[in-house]
């Protein structure tokens, strides 16, 4: 984990949540139904889930919009749009809907991370 130990870096670590990549993959259950698609657990790495509670979100979250988040992670790890990630403690997913590339810290920055869009998920069973 690559953080600044001011005090910004320490109270923004505190946010930071042990989280696992999903990767799909194809199996063939039988030659009856053909390959199926299967979500398993990748990578290991720390991300910041921020619940998006803007009044336009809740506008939208009535209106069967799913709960959407600003995930945030560290440099040089980059998320792209459909990218799936899942929190460990809670085993909240969420899909990916932007680049980490679109917004991220400047090199000059003590605190090297970048963010994306995000919204809830749940892989097909």
């Amino acid at each position: 984990m690559i953080m600044d130990s001011t005090i910004g870096g320490t109270i923004l670590e505190a946010f930071f949540k042990p989280c696992h990549m999903l990767d799909r993959t194809t199996v063939t259950v039988s030659g009856l139904f053909g390959p199926q698609e299967r979500w398993v657990e990748g990578a290991a790495l720390d991300a910041a889930f921020l619940k998006d509670s803007s009044a336009e979100v809740k506008v939208a979250e009535a209106n069967g919009l799913k709960e959407l988040y600003t995930v945030v992670i560290h440099k040089p790890i980059a998320l792209k749009k459909g990218d799936v990630l899942r929190r460990d403690a809670d085993g909240l997913t969420l899909l990916v809907t932007g680049n980490t590339v679109d917004w991220e810290a400047p090199e000059m920055a003590t605190v090297q991370i970048a963010k994306t869009t995000a919204k809830v998920w749940e892989p097909p069973q």
